[in-house]
């Protein structure tokens, strides 16, 4: 079973809107409408749900307008993404082995083919994760000498894993907020750094900039 799972139960509030970032417009659409779309063409996907706060979930707008299952979230990503597993493992429990694939809303480039890349990287390897390389100088604001930038990398969503393996080590109550981190270091994972236009729509100021990356993505002129 391939099972997915859309974040979009946080407030957004470095944004600065009055409405959450994942219900703001880009390109007459709002911003989760891009997530939706990719999980539904996949070929692999299984089940979707998608986390929201409470007071969305009681509205049924999301899962009305776009047909789709709400499940409400928690305080923090953690949180989230231990009740999606928990809906997981209540529906469809009895049925693994069972693969997860998440990504936040926000990031709003994903496709259908890459769900479906990361869903197929689960035969060969326990999780997925989305990197990049660090281009500027790193620093600590606690005037802590850092490690060479070559040696680090950044670690985003979307990500796929196993359903066992953070059923073993995924721990919702942790400070590390990203659930790769909190695997042991021999547990085998694959390191994609081929998701160049990988954006997250954070700021106001990232807005024009995702914008044009979906143009470029969808062809238009």
């Amino acid at each position: 079973m391939n099972i997915g799972v859309m974040l979009a139960a946080g407030m957004g509030s470095r944004y600065g809107t009055e409405i959450p970032k994942q219900y703001v417009m880009v390109r007459g659409r709002e911003l989760i409408y891009y997530n939706i779309d990719a999980f539904k063409k996949s070929k692999l996907l299984d089940d979707y749900i998608v986390m929201v706060n409470e007071k969305v979930h009681i509205s049924k707008k999301i899962e009305t307008y776009y047909d789709v299952k709400t499940i409400v979230g928690g305080a923090t990503r953690n949180e989230s993404i231990g009740k999606a597993l928990d809906w997981i493992k209540e529906n469809y429990g009895g049925k693994e082995p069972i693969n997860v694939f998440i990504n936040d809303v926000a990031r709003p480039m994903l496709t259908s083919e890459m769900i479906d890349q990361y869903i197929g990287l689960l035969e060969d390897f326990e999780y997925v994760i989305t990197c990049s390389d660090i281009r500027d100088a790193l620093f600590s604001k606690e005037g802590i000498k850092l490690p060479n930038r070559k040696d680090c990398f950044l670690a985003a969503a979307p990500e796929a894993y196993r359903m066992h393996i953070l059923e073993k080590y995924f721990d919702r109550f942790s400070e590390v907020d990203f659930a790769a981190l909190q695997l042991p270091t021999d547990i085998k994972g694959y390191y994609n750094y081929n998701f160049k236009t990988n954006h997250k729509l954070t700021y106001m100021e990232d807005l024009q900039i995702v914008e044009m990356l979906l143009d470029l993505q969808q062809g238009v002129k």
